[in-house]
């Protein structure tokens, strides 16, 4: 009984030092305070309460401390200056790579069979005898020198971002970038990531390649991957930065076995960016079924920067889109009754959001994953933990009435109490 307490007492203290760090380090977004919190994390492993310095202590600290190295370069990188801020981070061992230093020569890359012709997104090759696989980013052959430097920037940045570093927190699920390419001729810039095995299919990795090709897996194992997909978001708005193409075919899985379930990571960052409104304007894809995982206030040529842009709630939807997904182990446009076939309408991609917040649906998904499951979605997909069951905000209803009231982190963390409050 005494060592069960023991246990329980040391469970607590480490939820909340974990909780406290990490509302402190959300709190602080000028580098020199991320740094200071940096140097701060070694003092509760050299002065805490005797018998609390335990490995599992440290392992925590050692998880906070990666995050706030990996907040630091985000505030480095979003920037304008990197040659100003690299000394600062330099101070506690935040290595910022000099951009110039992270574009590869296109000529190295090697396309697997005719992928070099392949339009889609994502394609797999070798540079120098790695194994890779390259996400494209496409501009208008008729940008201005202007526009293309400044695409060009803000890849460069993403790059320094993802960078392959084994400092980078685990649970973020990263991708490990190389570098990245422009190729003029196909007027595209590439992001260039390691790729863990080689393959002659990317496509069949990815979550939506799953739910379709699999049978469904165990509650277990679908819980766990819920659990990792709100944890990486969560760390990723702690470091204050925006996903903003958060769907199930940008979930790969680093194995080729289907029966493997981890690890995995996030992709399609092409266009991602740091949560700053001020950020220049760019629009999304215009693929509607990729409309299906945005929140309706982010749908069609909505931009995805600036002021009107994207926000963490949009993620936040997206997150829910996936979940339910994972819950009902089907893509959502064939639960929405939707086919690929034919141009999805606006009218009833506009309507995917009420469709799922509907009590017959959140019923469906109960008797697949559990009533627990579907309230940790249904948070999701309202934006608001305030908002009692069965309440279906309609996207024309005025912002004010939920913007206030919706904290990313706080919605966050409660989707994750309820997801690991869950028992098999």
């Amino acid at each position: 009984m005494h060592f069960s307490l023991e246990l329980e007492q040391r469970r607590q203290y480490i939820q909340l030092q974990e909780t406290t760090q990490v509302q402190v380090l959300r709190a602080h977004d000028k580098l020199d305070q991320v740094i200071e919190l940096i140097r701060s994390l070694y003092l509760p492993l050299r002065h805490g309460p005797e018998g609390l310095r335990q490995d599992s202590d440290e392992n925590m600290f050692n998880g906070l401390e990666r995050l706030a190295r990996f907040k630091a370069l985000s505030i480095t990188v979003a920037g304008g200056d990197l040659s100003c801020e690299n000394g600062i981070a330099a101070q506690v061992g935040v290595r910022v790579p000099l951009l110039d230093g992270l574009k590869l020569a296109v000529s190295q890359l090697k396309f697997l069979g005719n992928q070099e012709e392949n339009d889609s997104q994502r394609v797999l090759g070798t540079f120098d005898a790695t194994s890779v696989w390259i996400e494209w980013k496409n501009y208008d052959p008729e940008s201005t020198t202007l526009a293309c430097r400044f695409i060009e920037n803000r890849i460069a940045r993403l790059t320094a971002l993802l960078l392959k570093n084994p400092e980078n927190p685990e649970r973020l699920q990263l991708p490990a970038s190389l570098g990245y390419v422009h190729d003029p001729d196909s007027t595209r810039f590439g992001l260039v990531f390691e790729s863990p095995v080689s393959t002659d299919t990317l496509g069949s990795r990815s979550l939506y390649a799953r739910l379709q090709t699999t049978l469904k897996p165990s509650l277990t194992t679908r819980l766990d991957i819920a659990r990792r997909l709100t944890t990486s978001l969560k760390y990723l708005h702690v470091s204050r930065w925006l996903h903003k193409g958060l769907r199930s075919d940008n979930i790969l899985f680093l194995t080729p076995s289907y029966t493997s379930w981890t690890p995995f990571c996030l992709s399609g960052f092409d266009y991602s960016r740091p949560a700053d409104p001020d950020e220049a304007t760019e629009l999304p894809t215009d693929r509607r079924e990729h409309d299906l995982y945005r929140h309706p206030d982010v749908q069609f040529d909505v931009p995805r920067d600036g002021e009107y842009g994207y926000e963490e709630k949009h993620d936040v939807y997206s997150l829910g889109v996936i979940l339910m997904e994972i819950g009902l182990w089907q893509p959502i446009h064939q639960f929405l009754g939707l086919s690929l076939n034919q141009l999805i309408p606006r009218p009833a991609i506009r309507r995917a959001r009420i469709s799922l917040l509907k009590a017959e649906s959140l019923t469906i998904l109960e008797s697949e994953a559990g009533a627990r499951f579907s309230e940790a979605v249904r948070l999701c997909l309202a934006g608001d933990i305030r908002q009692p069951p069965g309440e279906i905000r309609s996207p024309g209803m005025a912002e004010e009435i939920d913007h206030p009231a919706f904290d990313s982190i706080d919605c966050l963390r409660k989707v994750e109490e309820i997801l690991q409050g869950i028992t098999v």
